[in-house]
């Protein structure tokens, strides 16, 4: 029976993802033991994601796998019953996901389905569309027939039909093109971003021609004679047997007289006897090669049948949903650089690996960026050291170390001033800026700077504060982070700021010994040095977590965002890139350039549209995309 298969996935967010698995085994004995699956998967996250601190990406591949292991991985029972425990084993394992099945395997002539939750089955047969199956949402419910050629099999999960009411399947289903079906069934579901839809199209085809015939073939004489003398037929394996068929075959023809009353001269028989011993030799020594080779892509077919799949289905992904494109993407080539890492020979790797190689740039968001001088800080003051870039609305401004001094500097026109020396400022250490207004950090305190070089003492050194690590402004109020886990709050009044506060909330204490940088957006994210993020908003923690990124941060310098911006930047150094994320934390491109692995610091600016990136001298610039 042959099938042609489409897969329907809706958009995935938050904890929430989907997918449609499909899977038939390259080897035949395989195949005929298991069939082939099709199954439309989705779950929820929640608390179970939550408890392991991981993303739903994760989760989802954790499930399909044990999904395909315990169908795949087991040989006892029917197909029917292999498919129902595989649900009920996955079910049983991941209790607090919310997960959703709908499964499908067809086997020889044979039809099986399982849901597990409340997704449902229809079938589409001569013209009437009928519903074979509807989930009850806690045990796994099956079902099984004999489909027919023609036959339409539609089956998904609850959020799929909430996407494509069943009312409106009978006139999509009515369209003679398969592919036509699939991509009005697409388009009904990406109308919707708030439900699970994931589901699984199948049309039953005639089976195809392979040329099989369970008739023998009329035996020749060469092959009588060959069976006769060594006795094959009952002593050596069929594949033996074949080779020395096909190797006796080719020998030239020897029209041979026989004399009555004469047998076979001595000479002739050893020649024979000589040239079938060294035929079968050959044919013993070639059998077993095959059967090696056999076992070995055994070993890893079914691992790059995955890959490849995974990547045609980013291709097609991309232009509709990029975020899941990515995902499957990242698993296509995780999968083939541990096939690459095993030795693994294959032209079909091969090939994926370069195909990966080519879409990289388009699937992953990568940037190739030019940089440009935007100014050399060498020109206003010799002997410059610049650590700290800041910036609010267009204003810029550089803590230069080496002279213990503040450069104003214009976002749009390059004007550039030096708004305080060592002589106002002391031994600053971290600057902020906000409105107009320079504050600095260091062994005077806290000190504020206006542009006429005016100079505010705002808080002398504290014994409460701790080693203060960074320093942030907000909203006209100031922020102090220390690694002694706290942040502190000067609040903004009418004539300064008011008394220090603390702002975690009671039985907050997170650990801040690691912090590398902040950026406040009406929450403050702290980086620390192992690139973990985190995100607190009214001096509490909200969750947040990087996903969709194809390779972790190697040296994560420095973080940017402002409430002007959608995402967030972090500033990898040793990998020479920027990294761009959404508030969600799903990944969206990644800038790379040599001149990263220079970087002090950096800041995003909406206003001029550029990444400004500080090295020891220079402010160089970068094209937002």
């Amino acid at each position: 029976m042959h099938a042609a298969t489409a897969k329907i996935v809706g958009a995935n967010h938050g904890q929430m993802w989907t997918q449609v698995h499909s899977f038939s085994p390259q080897d035949e004995d395989k195949k005929q033991e298991h069939g082939e699956i099709v199954a439309a998967i989705a779950l929820k996250g929640g608390e179970e994601a939550v408890e392991k601190e991981t993303g739903s990406v994760e989760i989802g591949r954790e499930v399909l796998t044990r999904l395909h292991e315990e169908y795949f991985g087991k040989t006892e029972g029917s197909p029917f019953d292999r498919l129902k425990s595989s649900l009920v084993r996955v079910s049983q394992e991941f209790p607090l996901l919310g997960v959703e099945i709908a499964a499908l395997v067809i086997w020889g002539n044979y039809a099986y389905f399982c849901i597990l939750g409340r997704g449902s089955v229809y079938l589409k047969r001569d013209g009437k569309l009928i519903q074979l199956l509807s989930g009850s949402g806690q045990d796994v419910v099956s079902l099984s027939g004999t489909p027919q050629v023609g036959d339409i099999f539609l089956f998904g999960t609850e959020g799929f039909f909430q996407a494509v009411p069943p009312a409106s399947l009978g006139d999509i289903l009515s369209d003679s093109q398969f592919q036509d079906v699939a991509d009005s069934l697409v388009a009904q579901v990406h109308k919707r971003d708030d439900v699970l839809a994931a589901a699984g199209l199948v049309r039953i085809g005639q089976e195809r021609d392979e040329g099989h015939t369970d008739e023998l073939p009329p035996l020749d004489k060469g092959k009588v004679v060959v069976e006769k003398i060594l006795g094959l037929k009952s002593v050596f394996p069929g594949f033996i047997k074949n080779r020395i068929h096909f190797l006796a075959s080719k020998l030239p023809e020897k029209q041979i007289h026989i004399r009555h009353n004469t047998g076979p001269s001595r000479r002739t028989t050893v020649f024979i006897g000589v040239v079938l011993l060294l035929l079968l030799s050959v044919s013993i020594i070639f059998g077993t090669r095959q059967k090696d080779l056999l076992n070995y892509r055994s070993s890893y077919e079914d691992r790059l049948t995955q890959a490849r799949n995974d990547y045609q289905d980013a291709l097609l992904q991309k232009d509709i949903d990029s975020l899941r494109a990515k995902e499957l993407f990242l698993q296509s080539k995780e999968l083939a650089g541990i096939l690459k890492s095993e030795g693994v020979e294959d032209p079909q790797l091969d090939e994926l690996i370069k195909g990966i190689e080519d879409n990289t740039s388009t699937l992953l968001g990568l940037v190739e960026a030019q940089t440009g001088v935007f100014l050399d800080l060498s020109l206003v003051r010799s002997g410059v050291a610049a650590s700290e870039i800041v910036l609010h609305e267009e204003d810029l401004a550089v803590l230069d170390r080496a002279g213990d001094r503040i450069f104003s500097i214009s976002a749009e026109n390059k004007e550039t001033t030096v708004v305080a020396g060592a002589g106002k400022l002391g031994r600053p250490s971290v600057i902020s800026l906000y409105g107009g207004r320079y504050f600095s950090f260091g062994d005077r305190g806290i000190i504020e700077v206006d542009k006429r070089g005016g100079v505010d003492t705002i808080a002398d050194e504290d014994e409460d504060w701790g080693a203060i690590i960074k320093i942030g402004a907000f909203g006209g109020n100031l922020y102090l982070v220390s690694q002694s886990g706290e942040i502190w709050r000067y609040p903004a009044i009418d004539d300064g700021f008011g008394a220090k506060q603390k702002w975690f909330g009671k039985g907050v204490t997170p650990d801040l010994t690691d912090t590398v940088d902040l950026a406040i957006d009406g929450s403050i994210w702290i980086l620390a040095s192992s690139g973990k993020i985190s995100k607190f908003t009214r001096g509490a923690p909200e969750r947040f977590s990087i996903s969709g990124m194809d390779e972790d941060l190697a040296e994560p310098k420095a973080l940017y965002t402002d409430e002007t911006l959608e995402s967030v930047f972090i500033l990898d150094r040793a990998a020479g890139r920027i990294v761009e994320v959404d508030k969600k934390g799903d990944y969206k491109k990644q800038y790379k350039t040599k001149e990263v692995a220079e970087a002090r610091d950096f800041v995003v600016s909406t206003s001029v549209g550029k990444i400004f990136l500080l090295t020891e001298t220079k402010i160089l610039e970068i094209a937002l995309q």
